[in-house]
C-alpha cells in the first residue's frame, strides 16, 4: 500500500474521496472476470480512503486501530458532503459496502477497517440511517472477528443487538437522532469479553450466550429489516465460529499447563459449544431465506 500522507498531499481531501468512489465503481462495475485486479482496486481505494485519516493526529494512524473507531467527523470544523456536487454520500456509501465486503472475502481484513470506520461515520452522522449503521457495524464485527479482536466484535454486537445508539425513526422519509430517552430497548446491558480467559470458562460465558441466543425486540427488527437482520446473524455466526475454531480453548483446561482441570467430569460437555451455536444461527438464516423464497413463489403463482 502507498504511503497515506504521501497520497493526501497528491491528491487533496476531495481528490482522495472522489478516486475512492470511482476506484469501487472499477472494481464493481467493469472488472468482472479478473478478481485479482479487481482485489487490486479495492486496496487502491482503502489507500484513498485512509489517506482522510491523516490530516488530524486525533484519528487513529495505524490500521488495527480504527476497528473500534468511528470519527466524529472527518476534517475538523468542515463538512465535506456539505456539497452533493462534490462528493456523493450515497455513491460513497455504495462503493465502501462493496470495497470492505470484497477486501473482508479475500481475508484483507486490516485494510478494510478503515473503510468501515468510514462507513459508520457516513451512515450515522451524515445519513442517519438505522439500517445503513447496524450494516456498517455487523461488517466490522466480522472484520474485528478475522483480526483477531474478539473482545471488540464482542462489544460490538452486543450493542447492535440491543439496539444501542442507533439512529431513531419517526416514518420512512424523516430520520431523526437518538436521545438518550430514546434507546430502544428499556435497558441496555453491557458485557465484557475477557481474552486473558478461555472462552469455556464461566467468566465468559455470560457474553456468549447473550450473542449466541439473545432475540432481538420486534421493533429493533422491524427498523433493521430483513437484510440486516440476516447479516447480524452472520457476524454473531462469525463470533462463535472464530471462537470455536482456536484449538483447545473449549476444552476445559488448566490455562498454565494445558491439562485437565481435576476433577472435572463435563469438561467434554463445553468442547465445541460455540460452533454449535454458530450452525444453529446459520440453520436459522438458511431457513428464513428458504421461507422468503416459497413466499415469493407463491406470490408469483398468485
Amino acid at each position: 500500500m502507498a504511503d497515506p500522507v504521501e497520497t493526501l498531499k497528491s491528491y487533496t481531501l476531495y481528490g482522495c474521496l472522489l478516486c475512492g468512489v470511482v476506484l469501487t465503481k472499477i472494481g464493481k462495475f467493469t472488472i468482472t472476470s479478473n478478481l485479482n485486479l479487481r482485489l487490486q482496486c479495492c486496496l487502491a481505494a482503502s489507500t484513498m480512503f485512509s489517506a482522510l485519516f491523516t490530516c488530524s493526529m486525533n484519528h487513529p494512524q495505524r490500521l488495527y486501530d480504527f476497528g473500534e473507531y468511528v470519527p466524529v467527523e472527518i476534517w475538523e470544523g468542515v463538512n465535506i458532503f456539505a456539497d452533493p456536487y462534490k462528493c456523493s454520500v450515497l455513491d460513497l456509501l455504495e462503493g465502501l459496502h462493496f470495497a470492505s465486503s470484497y477486501l473482508m472475502a479475500n481475508e484483507r481484513f486490516l485494510e478494510a477497517l478503515p473503510m468501515l470506520s468510514l462507513y459508520e461515520y457516513a451512515a450515522y452522522h451524515i445519513r442517519r440511517d438505522p439500517k445503513l449503521t447496524a450494516l456498517a457495524r455487523c461488517l466490522r464485527a466480522r472484520a474485528l472477528c478475522g483480526v483477531g479482536n474478539l473482545p471488540g466484535a464482542a462489544r460490538l454486537l452486543c450493542a447492535t443487538i440491543q439496539g444501542e445508539n442507533v439512529p431513531g425513526v419517526q416514518n420512512s422519509n424523516d430520520r431523526i437522532p437518538l436521545t438518550p430517552d430514546d434507546v430502544i430497548g428499556p435497558d441496555i446491558k453491557t458485557f465484557e469479553f475477557l481474552p486473558a480467559e478461555l472462552p469455556g470458562s464461566t467468566a465468559n460465558k455470560p457474553v456468549i450466550d447473550f450473542i449466541m441466543s439473545t432475540e432481538l425486540s420486534s421493533v429493533l427488527e422491524g427498523i433493521y429489516g430483513t437484510h440486516v437482520m440476516d447479516q447480524l446473524q452472520v457476524a454473531r455466526a462469525t463470533f462463535l465460529f472464530t471462537l470455536g475454531q482456536v484449538p483447545n480453548q473449549w476444552n476445559n483446561t488448566t490455562p498454565l499447563t494445558g491439562r485437565p482441570k481435576e476433577g472435572d467430569e463435563a469438561s467434554g460437555e463445553q468442547e465445541g459449544i460455540a460452533l454449535k451455536g454458530a450452525m444453529t444461527l446459520c440453520e436459522g438464516i438458511i431457513n428464513s431465506i428458504e421461507s422468503r423464497s416459497v413466499i415469493g413463489t407463491e406470490g408469483e403463482g398468485g
